[in-house]
């Protein structure tokens, strides 16, 4: 189970490797919400990997077609981190509780 930070972000460099050649328009609008790890069950912080994933890549899309100005890539690869630092963080707490629960 320690390994899923790492699918996370193998996860979201192999779906950002396969993104077609097509740039993005704009980034991802809405940030995905990011679900307790305290309450959520394995399936629901599953699905919210799945949606983080998805924001990740169609964000680094985005980033890697786009000339931007470096303050303003900057920001905007911030805002991509911050979804994924947040997301790990439920991770954690989800997969402590998971330990308890399962008397690890």
């Amino acid at each position: 189970m320690k390994l899923a930070k790492p699918l996370l972000f193998g996860a979201a460099l192999a779906l950002s490797a396969q993104v077609s050649a097509e740039c993005p328009q704009t980034m991802p609008a809405a940030e995905p919400v990011i679900p307790d790890g305290a309450r959520a069950s394995e399936e629901t912080m599953l699905s919210a990997q799945a949606v983080v994933n998805a924001y990740i890549a169609e964000g680094d899309a985005f980033l890697a077609c786009r000339d931007l100005h470096p303050m303003l890539h900057n920001r905007l690869r911030s805002k991509l981190v911050k979804v994924a630092t947040a997301y790990n963080r439920e991770l954690d707490t989800y997969l402590d509780r998971s330990e308890l629960v399962a008397g690890r």
